[in-house]
Formats: structure tokens, sequence, C-alpha cells
């Protein structure tokens, strides 16, 4: 027979463990001493006390596992393990979804170092699909944009707001009065298979001008002015809603000599 000590040094399992255990029914001792209170097991709860680790491990919630391990039948076993190959499956999937928001970042933390900054570049414009919030506001509004950031996210969406995500957008109308502030949009930069209840705005791959800054949303009026007198020396005229995304800013560091601003402008074909 082994004291309870002596079980939870074997399967190293805390003592607490045991106790919980036998309140709920799941494992009692073989044998309780009336007169001490000492519990004792049998290597016959052995295999029982494996099972129960086994299953803890898979995740599975000890009132399925009580129920198995009281009433064990091999229909049961693999109801069990089928439901939970089912979680498994989505946990897998969820953290997929983690993972390439962590490269996305990662991705935007080394395009900071992109001797381009500060230049206005031409080239493709990738397909995004954005949540946005169809509200003209001030970026340097606080408060506004605070309320408005956990407006979009929390109404209905299940893509969380994520550091380097957030951004502005300016309408053509807007575009073509050279209107920069307000905004006209707010949105969320969505993730590969994440979803939103709201507006979704899917833009596809375009040909257009990125400019990348150093510095936040207070620099931007000052940046749409070099981009607007490159389109005027091109002779070149936007098409569709431009974009302020916001890439590195005080939620990654707080040095604003390290934020980093990205402005994204179709531009109609000639």
């Amino acid at each position: 027979m082994f004291k309870i000590g002596e079980m939870s040094r074997i399967f190293h399992i805390s003592v607490s463990s045991l106790r919980h255990y036998e309140n709920i029914g799941l494992l009692r001792p073989e044998y309780t001493d009336e007169q001490t209170g000492y519990r004792y097991y049998s290597t016959r709860q052995f295999e029982t006390l494996d099972t129960i680790r086994y299953l803890r491990k898979l995740g599975l919630p000890l009132t399925e596992i009580s129920s198995f391990v009281n009433n064990r039948s091999l229909a049961d076993i693999r109801r069990l393990l089928e439901l939970q190959l089912v979680q498994v499956r989505q946990q897998l999937k969820e953290l997929g979804a983690v993972e390439r928001q962590i490269e996305n970042r990662l991705d935007q933390i080394d395009r900071g170092r992109d001797l381009s900054l500060g230049l206005i570049t031409e080239g493709k414009l990738p397909a995004r699909r954005l949540a946005i919030l169809s509200r003209r506001l001030d970026p340097e509004d606080d408060t506004e944009l605070q309320l408005a950031i956990r407006e979009l996210d929390g109404g209905g969406s299940r893509a969380s707001v994520f550091l380097g995500k957030i951004g502005f957008g300016l309408s053509a109308d807007s575009l073509k009065r050279r209107t920069v502030r307000p905004c006209d949009f707010l949105f969320v930069v969505l993730e590969e298979d994440e979803e939103h209840d709201g507006r979704v705005l899917e833009l596809p791959e375009t040909f257009g001008i990125t400019l990348r800054y150093i510095g936040g949303h207070d620099k931007a009026e000052e940046n749409y002015g070099k981009i607007f007198s490159y389109l005027d020396e091109k002779g070149r005229s936007p098409d569709g809603p431009a974009l302020e995304i916001t890439m590195i800013d005080q939620g990654f560091t707080s040095d604003a000599s390290e934020f980093l601003t990205e402005i994204q402008v179709p531009l109609r074909p000639f």
C-alpha cells in the first residue's frame, strides 16, 4: 500500500490534486485509516491514475474523464478522443493564425530598417482585406481614436486589434480635393482567415505608390504633401482609397524616432 505522499512522488502529481480527485469521485484511496485519516493506494489504482494523467495531458476536462473512468468502454474512449481531436485541430488553426501575425509583425519591424525610408516608390500594392469603420475622425484626437478602435474591434469582430494593423483611409474624393484630415475611415488589416461581422473592404492587387516615413500620424499631412507634389510632377492621378498604415508606434517602442508609418496610394493607369 502507498500513502498519498508516496503516490504524489511516484506519479509526479500534487497531493492537492489527488485529494481533489478523491473529492469528485474520480480516484478514491483503496483504504483510509479512520483513526489517523491516512489514505492508502494500491497498485490496482496505478493504471487508473495513468489513464487520468494521459487524458488530462490531452486536455480533457475532469468531468469527462470521471465519466469514462467510472464507466469504461472502447466506444466511450473513442468518442472522447474524437471530440478532443476536433478541439486540437481548431487550436492548431488558431495557433497558425497567431504564427502568421507574429511573422508579419517581425517583417514590419525589419522593414523599418529599409533604405527606401522617405522615398516615394512605384510598384504593386498587395491585395488587402480591411475591416472598416466609416467615420471622419482626426487620428491625433486620442480619445476619439481609441473609442473608434474599440467600436471597430468589439462590434462583432473576431479579428483582434493587433499592433501594426490599425490604419486610416482617404476616399478618392478626399484625394482629389487633397484633403487629408480628418480621415474618411478607420480600418484594421485582416490577416488570412480572419473574419469580421461588420463591413469589410476588399482591395485587389493594384499598381500605386508607397511612401514609408519615420514618424506617426502627426506627420501624415507633410508626407501627403510630398505625394501630391510627386503626382503633379509625374502627371499621375490617384485611383481609389489611400491607406495610411501604422507600422511601428508606441505599442512597439517608446522611442518616437523609431515610429514608422506607410502611405499607399493606388494610381490610375496612363
